[in-house]
């Protein structure tokens, strides 16, 4: 089994597990479970993709994976610790792993800007949870 194939099941494990817990995770199992599926289509249509495009959708594909492993992992964190800031350093440094483990310095530095993205979108996560939660 290949990498995505695994992260794959991996993803869809997760949305299960939200949608267990919909009552305290509002929309969250929506919008990962619609992020999974966009990646897996993605990533499945590349080669059918014109040769002239292929790059640009390896690179969305590529960051789309990565962006929903730092979004699992600070969610997982959302979850058990009920934490705002161990959530979004989870989400950071998961992907900042994954980002190391998969590409070589020039990867790594082309993909740098999704840390970045994940501490904005785990933020509005979280307010969107806490808001579920309150209510």
């Amino acid at each position: 089994m290949g990498l995505v194939s695994f992260l794959s099941c991996f993803y869809f494990a997760f949305t299960v597990l939200l949608l267990f817990k919909k009552k305290s995770m509002g929309k969250t199992y929506i919008i990962f479970g619609v992020l999974t599926y966009i990646f897996v289509v993605g990533y499945s249509s590349i080669p059918k993709i014109p040769q002239q495009i292929q790059g640009i959708s390896i690179f969305i594909v590529f960051s789309l994976m990565v962006c929903i492993f730092g979004l699992m992992f600070g969610i997982m964190m959302k979850v058990f610790n009920k934490s705002n800031k161990t959530s979004v350093i989870a989400s950071i440094v998961s992907s900042s792993i994954l980002i190391l483990i998969l590409f070589n310095v020039k990867g790594c530095l082309t993909y740098m800007y999704i840390p970045v993205l994940l501490y904005m979108l785990q933020n509005k996560i979280n307010i969107n949870i806490d808001k579920t939660v309150s209510i």
